[in-house]
């Protein structure tokens, strides 16, 4: 019988000990709330809000954010308060989701919470910038500078590094004697580029994605009026590697107005969906987001919605994007030199099957897509004028 219970003891601690410590200690109503003179002696310091003094009592709400800022998280990363602040907080487990935010916080409850918090504080001041994963999330602590620049956009003074990639296809649709590139635009937060931690990708393709061009005719893009059909499937050599190029340099190279320009026919800016996946960047993935066949930067006939009945060229060339982000692509850096690249991470350099640089005639430089650790595909096709 002893035996029994000590065992359900055990399983008990056990159990207890998975769980995230969310649970905000109740407040006694007897007990004084704590105020910013509480925390400058508890934190060190304590950023005092304007209206407010040292004697003030803090709710549940200013306890939150006191301790957000406090581990050096921005306001610029936190958002609005109180409602943003206490969403990361539920996220981070400092606060239940029924917590009463506007309630008096007891110096137990605060004491609890920075607990958490302390979690936070460690992620932001260490050596390196690493993904946090804290009540089962990723928590946003990578900062974020946008890509929607039309000029003088710079890596160098980026939070998230930017560049386009050109992938090789297995298919020569417009019957040039080369394999088609898709154009895809890779976005990675700048301690993923150091080397900091290995970024799990985010992949999404779309037909699309980078804007549609200005003609649709066969005749304007392919040089003829007449076309056969068969010759979608061409499958021409490779192009040969010429040399090797590291993530730097392909972010060295990037022009923002490869993925940030103005397109008349769509009366938008390209990419529509640059700034979609930020919510990503600032928690540490990479995000690579692929075109089709025959739209805007990309090489070949736009077959989308058509040609997917007779075969899935489109299709296929969009998952050999994703085959080649897993395995190995092809990325130019500059019109008369092909290279091969090392990729994102640096073991990866000594892999027999890197991707491949190579040359393209009129385009500008062309940075290059490595490996990564995990992949998820999307795919939301939407019907263009």
């Amino acid at each position: 019988m002893k035996r029994r219970i000590l065992t359900l003891l055990l399983t008990l601690v056990m159990v207890l000990s998975l769980l995230p410590g969310t649970a905000l200690a109740v407040n006694d109503s007897s007990a004084p709330a704590v105020t910013y003179a509480d925390l400058a002696d508890i934190n060190g310091t304590a950023l005092v809000p304007d209206g407010a003094g040292e004697n003030t009592e803090l709710t549940v709400a200013d306890a939150v954010r006191a301790l957000l800022l406090w581990t050096g998280m921005t306001e610029q990363q936190l958002g609005s308060f109180p409602d943003d602040y206490l969403a990361q907080a539920r996220s981070m487990g400092m606060i239940d989701t029924d917590t009463d935010a506007d309630a008096p916080c007891t110096l137990a409850a605060y004491r609890q919470m920075k607990a958490v918090a302390d979690q936070m504080y460690d992620a932001l001041h260490a050596d390196k910038l690493q993904p946090l994963y804290m009540n089962g999330m990723a928590q946003p602590i990578f900062p974020y500078t946008t890509g929607e620049v039309t000029e003088g956009y710079s890596n160098d003074e980026s939070d998230i590094i930017r560049y386009c990639v050109y992938v090789e296809t297995n298919y020569d649709t417009d019957d040039d004697g080369k394999l088609d590139l898709v154009k895809a635009l890779v976005q990675i937060p700048r301690a993923a580029m150091e080397g900091n931690y290995k970024a799990a990708t985010i992949y999404e393709a779309r037909p699309y994605i980078t804007g549609c061009n200005e003609s649709m005719n066969p005749g304007k893009n392919l040089g003829s009026e007449s076309y056969d059909i068969s010759k979608l499937y061409s499958q021409p050599d490779k192009r040969v590697p010429a040399g090797t190029a590291t993530t730097a340099d392909a972010a060295a190279a990037a022009d923002s107005a490869d993925w940030y320009y103005w397109n008349p026919y769509e009366q938008m800016y390209d990419y529509e969906d640059l700034n979609w996946y930020d919510y990503y960047l600032v928690r540490g993935f990479a995000v690579v987001e692929c075109g089709g066949l025959g739209t805007k930067g990309s090489d070949g006939f736009e077959t989308c919605g058509t040609i997917r009945l007779v075969g899935g060229v489109d299709d296929g060339a969009l998952r050999i994007a994703l085959e080649k982000l897993v395995d190995r692509c092809v990325q130019v850096r500059d019109r008369m030199a092909a290279r091969r690249p090392r990729g994102l991470h640096r073991q990866d350099q000594q892999r027999r099957h890197l991707g491949r640089l190579v040359e393209r005639q009129d385009r500008h430089d062309r940075p290059l897509l490595r490996r990564h650790d995990a992949v998820r595909s999307g795919n939301d096709r939407r019907r263009r004028p």
